[in-house]
């Protein structure tokens, strides 16, 4: 394996050089600027700098990443107390100057949250996004922290941690607490009801008694810009409040935020809370009082399992619900990891996939009742898969796909899904009860290996086998054992009493036909076919019912003893000579959240280009139909050069390349004025003119030497501050490779994100000599690479992408192959420059890099391309997926 050092090393000097030609194509062409908007940041500290820079750009180049390093190994990555110095210094203007302590407390909270949240979430530019400071009722000054909906984008805890620094800022700057009044605590109490019930519901939603408490012991106003047009019922005119309707942002902080992560916050209170002036805080402690006492006996503050029917609700209709909160026969806990699994991802048996009618695929989103609230589905097929009845009555255990496709048109009703395969991190994370474990086959062996055995088992016969358990005194194999907590005790005792009236040949019981009895082995997933003579269980089923029920060499049966029996466990183990296990564990319900996905993203329109194109681009927002028309009518700046005196709706000026700026209009009579004000108002950039369309168009198509292909979409109408449109060239090229751009330029894919952490050349079509080549000489054992079913581990950056022809109109694999054969098109005819990928087939783009993104993430992640899958799940390791979301270094 290519040392790892060695590998960073060679990904970062290749992205280097395409920032070295991206820069001097930004240079050469009609660009809004001259310059790559992306900043490469190595680190957190790095990335802190260049996300708050975005709207404080005074901060940039002040030494912040090395102040923030310099705090993150005193206190400790992610420490709380990190972003509370940094703010304080940023707020102090220790860094740079700011125009106002307004402005100086509010970048000093934005870096704070940027520290926390990893600093690449959009949250600190868009969650948080204004501090003020207003006027309390007796004349006095206090903060106020305002808030949109992004702010969800940082979690329930960043946005807790917000107050944290917002109000420590505060005491720092003496202002004094927020003085909250009676109308104000229940205009909140009355909003946030409002946002949950008909807005979006909330993770948690607080008693009114614990708003009540809150609100009025909060030192920070919590504020926000209104998210819905709907309006409040009542006290919709308080003057501090500011509008009448209903403001996301602070409902999401009050309560996802405050409210439900109390504890978290307590704890770290109660730790160093008085070095940072802020044991007033430790007013949570009676919040969390208050709360355990009105949850008292809920699922929210209980420690035993309970049904949990989040999961159901708001059930989207055509996607099906497979199994009910704790129900028998639902997917079974079992704790592992598969190369799979991990990272909100669990395993299921591939032969459960096909038996649900394919509605689960390798990358489908499902939602589950517990640990988490989603997870992706990825097979495994060493876990146990399902148990069906067949149209014959026949019960059969599905242990393999091939299986699946066998049985799947013959199902009558599925009883048992099989196993929900769920990391033990997932529990932790999500700070879930751990739950008990069924008794599984890892346990057994354990076990078995504990006691001194050696036999290999893979090789016994099912008598062999559960003689094991005698001689090394450890429980029934997983194999020979039965779900038996799925009946009551009085029922294992009516199937011990049909047992001992059964006919027992060898490794084969046959029981006189009832249907209750058959009910029973049905609901401990025991295999049986029926025959003329009655039901009958062969071979290992056999052996383990036997064994359980006490079944002894001689052909006599242990007498049940008459005692009162808790449960159906206790029945078999009062019978059997060895420890019977419980096989059950925990049932997890789950229905289908959203089906797996990969295609290309698109804006409403499928735009090739983002040039307006206003009515004069008819229906289609045809470029094509407004050449036609032979003008566009729309908002676009106007640049004039005053040594070529040239007027154009691009910034470099056509004949001497020189750089132009935008004149200034007023909005109210249209006139090009020098001032900033005109008519009372703030002037603009741009101002609604004709443009000659079909003059641009042929000028490009003249620069590109292309024929103008048969339909290339624009916009209705651009949104940038300045509404400069975009290069038609651009359009015109991405229209010949068929690929369409993003409201920011980009062209982009969407895929599920699925973890893995090794793989098979064989999996993703690469070559042994391509692995090679990219650092992939030995496998998992340390032998040289030589053939496609060897094991690797994937290295941290690289990527397997989609190729899915049957479901996909574009794969992965075709739609990185078109983008790169547009940049080269565009580097070469466009910016005058040479080609970078100059590649000759799609299977050429392993080794290429690409930038992943996740929701609401303002950071990138560089990947490398290795190979590609026949799904339709983005395969990356699990620190890809990590660092894309969160930005981990």
């Amino acid at each position: 394996m290519m040392d790892i050092k060695q590998y960073f090393d060679s990904i970062e000097k290749k992205v280097k050089r395409a920032y070295e030609i991206a820069s001097e194509a930004r240079k050469r062409g009609s660009d809004p600027e001259d310059y790559v908007d992306i900043p490469l940041a190595k680190n957190l500290f790095e990335r802190v700098e260049g996300l708050v820079g975005a709207v404080a750009p005074e901060i940039i180049g002040k030494g912040i990443p090395k102040r923030l390093e310099e705090l993150d190994k005193k206190y400790g990555s992610g420490d709380w107390r990190v972003a509370l110095k940094i703010a304080e210094e940023v707020a102090k203007e220790k860094f740079c100057k700011f125009e106002s302590q307004e402005k100086a407390i509010e970048v000093g909270i934005r870096v704070g949250l940027a520290y926390i949240t990893m600093g690449v979430v959009s949250a600190p530019l868009e969650g948080f996004i204004e501090f003020k400071i207003k006027k309390r009722n007796d004349g006095g000054k206090y903060g106020a922290c305002y808030f949109a909906g992004p702010i969800r984008a940082a979690g329930g805890t960043a946005a807790a941690v917000t107050l944290l620094i917002a109000d420590y800022l505060r005491r720092v700057f003496n202002l004094e607490p927020f003085d909250i009044t009676k109308e104000e605590v229940e205009r909140t109490k009355v909003e946030v009801e409002a946002y949950h019930t008909a807005v979006a519901r909330l993770q948690y939603f607080p008693e009114p008694e614990e708003l009540d408490f809150l609100l009025k012991k909060l030192p920070i106003e919590i504020n926000g810009d209104p998210t819905s047009e709907r309006e409040v019922l009542i006290y919709k005119d308080l003057p501090r409040v500011g509008t009448p309707k209903i403001r996301g942002g602070m409902c999401l902080v009050l309560c996802e935020g405050l409210a439900q992560k109390a504890p978290k916050l307590l704890k770290k209170i109660e730790k160093w809370g008085d070095d940072f002036n802020l044991s007033d805080w430790k007013f949570l402690k009676e919040y969390v009082s208050l709360k355990t006492k009105l949850h008292s006996g809920s699922k929210t503050e209980s420690k035993t399992i309970t049904p949990n029917n989040i999961y159901i609700q708001e059930t989207v209709a055509g996607r099906p619900v497979f199994s009910y909160p704790m129900r028998k026969g639902g997917f079974r806990l079992r704790y592992g990891r598969s190369r799979l699994s991990g990272l909100a991802a669990a395993g299921i048996h591939p032969a459960t996939m096909h038996i649900l009618g394919e509605f689960i695929a390798t990358g489908s989103q499902l939602r589950i009742e517990r640990p988490g609230k989603a997870c992706a589905a990825t097979p495994c097929d060493t876990i146990e898969g399902p148990i069906v009845k067949l149209n014959d009555e026949s019960v059969v255990r599905i242990e393999t796909v091939e299986d699946a496709h066998k049985y799947k048109h013959r199902v009558k009703e599925i009883l048992f899904l099989g196993d929900l395969l769920v990391a033990f991190g997932e529990v932790t994370r999500n700070n879930h009860i751990l739950a008990p474990s069924p008794y599984v086959e890892e346990w057994w062996n354990q076990e078995f290996e504990k006691a001194g055995g050696v036999e290999d088992v893979s090789k016994l016969s099912p008598m062999e086998i559960a003689n094991l358990s005698v001689k090394y005194n450890i429980p029934l194999h997983p194999q020979l054992t039965f779900f038996f907590n799925n009946i009551t005790s009085q029922e294992a005792v009516d199937l011990y009493n049909a047992l001992k009236n059964s006919k027992i040949e060898d490794e084969k019981i046959t029981i006189e036909h009832n249907k209750e009895i058959k009910k029973i082995l049905e609901d401990i997933f025991i295999p049986h076919k029926l025959s003329d003579e009655g039901i009958v269980i062969e071979e290992k089923n056999a052996v383990g019912l036997l064994y359980s029920f006490g079944y002894l060499p001689d052909g006599t049966w242990k007498e049940l003893e008459g005692k009162k029996f808790e449960n159906a466990l206790e029945v078999v183990n009062s019978l059997s000579k060895v420890k019977i296990k419980d096989r059950v564990g925990i049932y997890i319900g789950a229905r289908l959240g959203r089906p797996e996905k990969a295609k290309i993203r698109k804006m409403k329109g499928s735009p090739h280009v983002l040039f307006p194109v206003a009515s004069q681009g008819g229906r289609m927002r045809s470029l094509n139909a407004a050449v036609e028309a032979g003008y566009v009518e729309s908002q676009f700046p106007l640049f004039r050069c005053e040594k070529c005196g040239v007027e154009t709706i691009y910034p470099k000026c056509p004949k001497c390349g020189a750089r132009l700026k935008p004149l200034n209009f007023c909005v109210k009579c249209g006139r090009e004025t020098d001032k900033e004000y005109h008519c009372g108002l703030k002037t603009v950039y741009y101002k609604k003119q004709s443009v000659d369309v079909a003059g641009y168009v042929n000028n490009a198509l003249e620069k590109l030497g292309v024929s103008m292909p048969n339909l290339v979409k624009g916009v209705r109408g651009t949104s940038n501050k300045l509404r400069i449109a975009e290069p038609i060239e651009k359009g015109i090229l991405r229209a010949i490779h068929g690929v369409y751009v993003n409201k920011d330029g980009t062209i982009r894919y969407d895929a599920i994100e699925v973890p893995i952490t090794h793989f098979r050349p064989k999996e993703i079509g690469t070559s042994i000599e391509k692995l090679k080549e990219l650092g992939y000489t030995h496998d998992i054992n340390g032998k040289p690479l030589e053939n496609p079913n060897q094991i690797l581990e994937l290295l941290p950056q690289d990527i397997i992408l989609p190729d899915c022809e049957e479901w996909q109109d574009v794969t992965a694999l075709q739609m990185v192959y078109s983008t790169a054969s547009f940049v080269d098109d565009l580097l070469e005819k466009y910016y005058n420059l040479k080609r970078y990928y100059d590649i000759r087939s799609p299977k050429d783009m392993v080794g290429k890099l690409i930038i992943g993104l996740a929701p609401h993430t303002s950071a990138g992640m560089i990947g490398r391309i290795i190979g590609f899958s026949k799904t339709q799940g983005f395969y990356a390791h699990p620190y890809f997926h990590s660092a894309v979301r969160r930005n981990c270094d």
